[in-house]
């Protein structure tokens, strides 16, 4: 007996021993479906400022597994490193991106700048537009709605948002709330000690992707972590973890965050004959 606490001790460093971070003494009372929802809100910084944001100016780094191209989907995965300048804006549902890449297949890093609007998608090089994948208008439709601020600000309004079992992510003991989405399930999990949401996810399939196409139905996570508080009062999450059908697909840091940034309409114009084009194709 001596033995074993002797050894606890130093495993400790002295420190003495305490219970699991999903010890009940540290949840709080499990409340409606509505209730959850507000108190994430809440924790962002509120209904009031989250409905504020117009727009999201966002900068970053990460990688993406090249799951559909690797030997075995249990990975080991060729990895896509990528900068990334990303425009949102969240009141006309539109997105224009610059993204940086390089891997095995390049000899150094390539650049593609990408807009998506009114549900087309669009590639421009010089000056010059194409029409894009049709999977690119639904990945970003996606993307935005899995944005922390705005699936919450979704579940709020959703008629058959309702609660579903407590469960544990990352040692942490989750309240979890389920909604539907333009037809497509979408579930928040929310942090019970400090009512953020760690992970949003929906399920939907991809039938336009050549890939993801194959999967059916599969489901899409974003863990979000690294919160930090950013003008306005907003609190923010600066790190997320993606994975699809439950492989870790993508990470990625926010190294700069403006709220609100300024919004033109030439930034996501796309001219009528590229929009003709991308009606056409498949």
């Amino acid at each position: 007996m001596i033995a074993t606490l002797l050894m606890l001790v130093l495993w400790t460093g002295g420190a003495p021993v305490q219970s699991p971070p999903t010890a009940k003494k540290n949840v709080k009372a499990r409340g409606s479906a509505k209730s959850l929802v507000q108190s994430a809100i809440d924790a962002m910084g509120g209904e009031e400022a989250l409905r504020a944001i117009k727009s999201v100016q966002i900068d970053g780094i990460g990688h993406e597994n090249m799951l559909e191209q690797s030997e075995r989907p249990t990975g080991p995965w060729l990895i896509n490193y990528m900068e990334i300048s990303e425009l949102r804006d969240i009141e006309g549902n539109r997105l224009r991106r610059t993204t940086k890449t390089h891997n095995i297949q390049s000899n150094g890093w390539s650049s593609l700048n990408t807009v998506i609007a009114g549900g087309v998608a669009a590639v421009e090089r010089n000056g010059r537009f194409f029409p894009f994948l049709h999977r690119e208008a639904q990945e970003a439709d996606e993307r935005l709605a899995l944005a922390p601020d705005r699936a919450l600000l979704l579940a709020l309004a959703a008629a058959d948002l309702r609660l579903e079992a407590d469960t544990v992510i990352q040692n942490v003991p989750h309240r979890v709330v389920a909604f539907t989405w333009q037809r497509k399930p979408m579930r928040l999990l929310l942090n019970a000690n400090t009512s953020l949401p760690s992970a949003v996810e929906m399920t939907s399939d991809h039938p336009l992707d050549m890939f993801w196409g194959l999967w059916g139905d599969l489901t899409t996570r974003i863990y979000y972590s690294l919160w930090a508080f950013e003008s306005g009062g907003i609190h923010y999450p600066r790190q997320w973890d993606e994975e699809r059908a439950r492989l870790p697909y993508r990470s990625f840091t926010v190294t700069r965050l403006k709220l609100n940034a300024p919004v033109s309409d030439e930034a996501f114009a796309i001219p009528d004959n590229i929009k003709e084009a991308f009606e056409k194709s498949n």
